[in-house]
């Protein structure tokens, strides 16, 4: 039971108020205590609320789109205003695209990317009962780049520079609930490298390239200016940092591996003996021809061999020159190179022993042989059609 009383204190007429709520009216009813009864309307308005929203992490050198929305509440609306504000340091503005609403297009007013703002304007062109839009309606996107690395940012609804103001085809103002959801956790940028990198000892300096985002910078050993001198670096393994340009400062690593200079080692030089007459002893079961083999240290690859003359491309190659000759080997690995020789003698024999029969055995012979390399002469024994062996007799 409420009594409603004039300014005298004296009350007009002791009544019964009984509220009944509908959606968008409130009804009081009055009943009087002598029987008279009446009713009275008062416009409930709901509110409308919008909604800023945009992605939990992002990172450095990224662009990304941050929404405003009505979550509810657009109901017979004649004009909406707003302001959007974001922190300059950390976001970079784009570019923005705004709905068309019952044939108008919403007023961008100047965005001020120094300081951080933006003026959304909207009015009902055609101003007659308002316009209706449905919840989750995206009234508003923009396209942001981010500038930092670290710590985190937003898009923000506010009053500053100019209030949120929601009015609807009554021309009655709606309270404006804002719900500021676009909060981002800032990241560095994903820097990329260029691949593991392996260079002679010997090779020329060459500039830097393939990191990502371009731009950056490249230090360490044997780097600078961005230019690797492998003559400046270590033998081995270099580890090479690229850090990204702009004010994302991510880095990574990537390896310049400097090879040795190939030591090549054909081994000692060789003599063999042929028969170029037809006369004397067969030389089947002397040594005429000499297998020689390139050993490769200072090799982390796989060695290719190419001999000269010949072109053969074995590491062991069997030859049998009929006059004395030198072969050279050129071995190429990680993308260095290495050559030894080794001088292949050969002896004639010609029929013409110019030896003694051993024990006045027909088929075993004394023969003096100088030693091409060494100088030492020594005696050896032909068997003829079979082996051979030294010793210290019958020398001249």
């Amino acid at each position: 039971m409420t009594n409603v009383n004039t300014n005298s204190g004296k009350s007009i007429f002791p009544f019964c108020a009984v509220f009944l709520k509908t959606a968008l009216f409130l009804t009081l009813i009055l009943i009087s205590t002598s029987g008279r009864a009446g009713a009275m309307n008062y416009s409930m308005l709901p509110p409308i609320t919008l909604t800023t929203n945009g992605p939990a992490t992002a990172a450095c050198d990224n662009e990304i789109t941050y929404t405003v929305k009505v979550t509810n509440g657009f109901i017979a609306m004649s004009s909406l205003q707003y302001s959007i504000n974001w922190d300059q340091t950390k976001l970079q503005y784009l570019s923005h695209t705004a709905i068309v609403i019952g044939g108008g297009a919403p007023v961008i007013g100047a965005v001020n990317a120094a300081d951080g703002q933006l003026i959304y304007s909207w009015f009902d062109p055609l101003e007659s009962d308002g316009e209706n839009l449905a919840d989750g309606t995206t009234l508003l996107t923009i396209t942001m780049k981010i500038l930092s690395n670290a710590g985190a940012t937003s898009v923000d609804i506010s009053d500053n520079p100019e209030p949120v103001e929601a009015v609807n085809s009554e021309f009655e103002i709606l309270t404006a609930i804002i719900e500021n959801n676009a909060y981002t956790s800032l990241q560095p940028a994903a820097a990329t490298c260029p691949a593991n990198n392996s260079v002679c000892f010997d090779a020329p300096p060459f500039a830097l390239s393939g990191g990502l985002p371009a731009g950056g910078t490249y230090s360490g050993t044997g780097v600078i200016a961005g230019i690797f001198d492998p003559g400046m670096a270590n033998t081995g393994a270099n580890e090479i940092t690229y850090t990204a340009p702009d004010l994302c400062s991510s880095s990574c690593t990537f390896t310049i591996t400097v090879n040795a200079e190939l030591q090549v080692d054909a081994g000692n030089d060789q003599t063999i003996y042929i028969n170029s007459g037809n006369a004397g002893p067969s030389t089947a079961q002397l040594p005429h021809c000499a297998t020689i083999t390139a050993v490769v240290t200072n090799n982390n690859g796989t060695p290719a061999y190419l001999w000269s003359p010949g072109a053969q491309t074995a590491s062991q190659i069997t030859v049998c020159p009929l006059v004395t000759t030198t072969y050279s080997v050129t071995v190429t690995a990680d993308q260095c190179t290495g050559s030894d020789n080794i001088t292949v003698h050969v002896i004639d024999i010609n029929g013409g022993l110019s030896g003694y029969l051993v024990n006045n055995n027909p088929n075993k012979v004394y023969m003096c042989h100088t030693d091409p390399v060494t100088n030492i002469k020594t005696t050896i024994q032909v068997n003829i059609n079979a082996s051979c062996s030294s010793s210290n007799s019958l020398c001249y």
